[in-house]
């Protein structure tokens, strides 16, 4: 029903259904030994089917189709593909997904071990597609700042191509409070989305922050301990401790 209780999908028509989005409706048709999977438009109240798979529901351990996110889906099967509310199919041949609800963007990762980048419109993002990995900023006021693997080191860029920061790590973790974690010669630090350096590149381990303009940090040294360092004053406390939450 809509908010005015109007019935938009009759009862009994599916097995399971999920909530409404982009106007569709992911579906579920449960057999004793099939599982057939769909979508219902509401515009049109047409049904499609995208996949059919030669077992019951509950004995299916993955993720076999999502919810319409604008004009596009993903659909599992031998690889996953993308099907628009016709249910035709517009990208095929991915081994893996990710999504970004912050920037409206997808990823797939094709069977050469690169990454498609795309809208939820199927726009390709070409100054972000061709990597060997991607990582999205993962919180919502972060800046667009997109870590990419290029010839097995890491850098940031932005959605346009242009380096933010360089590629001279091994490790690079996403964009989170404007905080990104970085590995370098076995240690972990932290820089900023304009490459200033938050935490030097020293520590075994570190905390990723809880809240954005963190000041304080929990580094872990050789020894297994954590400690307290501080941005503004730029010291390191030396009482170290086995166990730490952020401050």
């Amino acid at each position: 029903m809509d908010g005015k209780g109007k019935e938009l999908l009759k009862p009994g028509l599916y097995y399971w259904v999920m909530k409404p989005c982009s106007d569709m409706v992911r579906y579920y048709i449960a057999k004793k030994k099939e599982t057939i999977c769909g979508y219902h438009n509401l515009n049109s109240n047409e049904a499609i089917v995208s996949a059919k798979f030669k077992q019951p529901m509950d004995e299916i351990k993955f993720w076999t189709h999502g919810d319409f996110i604008g004009d596009i889906a993903p659909v599992n099967g031998d690889s996953w593909t993308f099907i628009d509310k016709s249910g035709n199919v517009l990208r095929s041949g991915y081994q893996s997904l990710k999504h970004s609800e912050n920037t409206g963007l997808w990823a797939a990762q094709k069977t050469s071990g690169q990454w498609d980048v795309f809208d939820e419109n199927n726009t390709n993002i070409d100054a972000l597609s061709g990597f060997e990995n991607i990582n999205f900023p993962t919180k919502e006021d972060d800046r667009e700042v997109f870590t990419v693997e290029k010839e097995s080191l890491y850098g940031c860029i932005n959605r346009n191509g242009e380096v933010l920061v360089p590629f001279e790590y091994e490790v690079a973790l996403s964009n989170t409070y404007d905080v990104i974690p970085v590995r370098k010669d076995g240690k972990w630090g932290m820089v900023s989305p304009s490459n200033e350096t938050i935490v030097p590149t020293n520590f075994t381990s570190i905390l990723i922050p809880s809240e954005r303009n963190a000041s304080d940090f929990w580094v872990m040294k050789s020894d297994s301990l954590y400690y307290h360092y501080d941005t503004e004053k730029d010291t390191l406390n030396p009482v170290g401790y086995k166990a730490v939450a952020n401050f």
